[in-house]
């Protein structure tokens, strides 16, 4: 139900062109991304018919870098014009972040929004870029008092756009606050995930479709890794406990097994959600969810 473009090494990112979007709740276009034409024209498809696009920075422009392929409800209007910037979420999105404006790395590009679009943050420069011609003792300028008169993050119907490339910064720096502005953006878009969980940030999930087999299964891994010289490994496998899981599934579920313990687990319905919690598992669990047609 989510879909995401990765980011490559090449000049464009191609969507498969025997797949249909529709079967898509959500796009998310990384900021590394770049959109031929054809692929652009089939995404604007996908969000004339109610798509919904998560779109990172670079992600929506042309190859000439003067404009956008893709109707973010903003005009472009260049590259950012310091070393860095900070970005301050509004209400919705900021409810219970903080309450000052969040270093980013790398800026924020230049644009306009238009009467339609919603500001969901406001966009804050620096006094001046750090440089040895203009340098101060603080790793990076401070933010100006007064915002930016361009936004950093903004809505447009059923697309959220980020003027900074927010993966980038986390992936290079490892701010929580930039993962949760970019989670809570999808929640605004994914409003009804097929599968929940709660388990520490380093865990990962998974969600398996074996139609022929009539079964779903949601896997389960928690191992964090250690760095040890170069590499990182995983040395100690901890246990969880009381590991909450949340389905909904377009199907009728009869029944739910831990593997690989191949115990039967309570199933609590809720509407189109089914609840069950993990007593206990370490490094992997998988729940099989078996239905009838």
């Amino acid at each position: 139900v989510v879909n995401m473009l990765l980011e490559t090494q090449t000049d464009f990112v191609f969507v498969d062109s025997s797949a249909s979007l529709d079967s898509y709740e959500v796009i998310i276009l990384p900021g590394g991304a770049r959109l031929a034409g054809e692929e652009a024209a089939r995404l604007k498809a996908y969000q004339a018919s109610g798509g919904k696009l998560l779109v990172i920075s670079n992600a929506a422009l042309n190859a000439a870098r003067d404009g956008f392929l893709l109707d973010v409800g903003a005009e472009y209007l260049g590259g950012p014009r310091y070393d860095v910037d900070y970005t301050l979420p509004l209400s919705p999105l900021g409810d219970g972040l903080v309450q000052s404006p969040i270093l980013n790395y790398h800026p924020a590009l230049r644009v306009q929004p238009g009467p339609e679009t919603q500001v969901l943050a406001r966009l804050f420069e620096p006094y001046f870029s750090r440089t040895l011609s203009r340098y101060m003792s603080h790793l990076n300028t401070p933010p100006q008092r007064e915002p930016a008169e361009q936004p950093a993050i903004i809505r447009n119907g059923g697309m959220i756009y980020f003027a900074n490339p927010v993966d980038r910064n986390y992936h290079e720096h490892g701010a929580r606050l930039h993962r949760d502005l970019f989670a809570r953006a999808l929640a605004h878009l994914y409003l009804r995930p097929m599968l929940r969980v709660q388990m520490p940030s380093s865990a990962r999930v998974s969600l398996l479709h074996q139609p022929g087999r009539q079964r779903y299964i949601a896997h389960l891994l928690y191992g964090p890794p250690l760095k040890r010289g170069a590499v990182h490994v995983i040395e100690d496998l901890v246990p969880l406990h009381d590991v909450r899981v949340e389905l909904r599934l377009p199907v009728e579920v009869q029944s739910l097994r831990l593997i690989p313990d191949n115990a039967e687990l309570p199933l609590e319905r809720d509407g189109d959600v089914i609840r069950t919690i993990i007593p206990k598992m370490q490094m992997h669990a998988a729940i099989v969810a078996e239905y009838t047609r």
